[in-house]
């Protein structure tokens, strides 16, 4: 099994088994394998990116829903990538359906050389909200963990 660069520990995109996010705060954590974020309710669009050539099918589960069924809450959540990149999104910011963690591109999961296992995107067409520089940077992909910020 082939580690990630800055990960924990031995993690493959591949498997439903393997860890593929931690949501914690400090003394609580929850950890969501593919077959856990499969399980809850599934979002899907189709969007163009900055990052991509054109309109592409992403779906998988609000990042809404992820922290509901981690059972943590904050005001402030810091997503962290496999490489350390981190952004801080204010918890307001959580729509029903947006943004997603994407747990699949066209229907298939997705490699960290492709940008996954999971990336977060918001639906870029549907509304010019979404096309901020702050939106683009909260579209994290490679996420690995995030640490609801209780502090006040």
């Amino acid at each position: 099994m082939a580690a990630l660069p800055g990960s924990r520990g031995a993690v493959q995109a591949d498997t439903t088994e393997a860890v593929l996010l931690t949501v914690h705060d400090g003394l609580k954590k929850q950890v969501f394998k593919l077959t856990d974020l499969d399980a809850l309710p599934q979002q899907q669009f189709t969007t163009s990116t900055i990052w991509t050539t054109e309109p592409t099918a992403f779906s998988g589960p609000a990042l809404a829903d992820v922290m509901a069924s981690s059972g943590l809450s904050a005001e402030a959540l810091t997503l962290r990538a496999v490489n350390n990149y981190s952004i801080t999104l204010n918890s307001s910011t959580l729509e029903e359906n947006a943004p997603i963690v994407a747990t699949r591109i066209n229907g298939k999961t997705f490699s960290v050389r492709e940008r996954g296992p999971l990336w977060v995107v918001f639906p870029y067409d549907a509304d010019s909200r979404y096309r901020s520089e702050h939106t683009f940077a909260a579209s994290i992909w490679q996420l690995t963990d995030i640490l609801a910020d209780t502090t006040p």
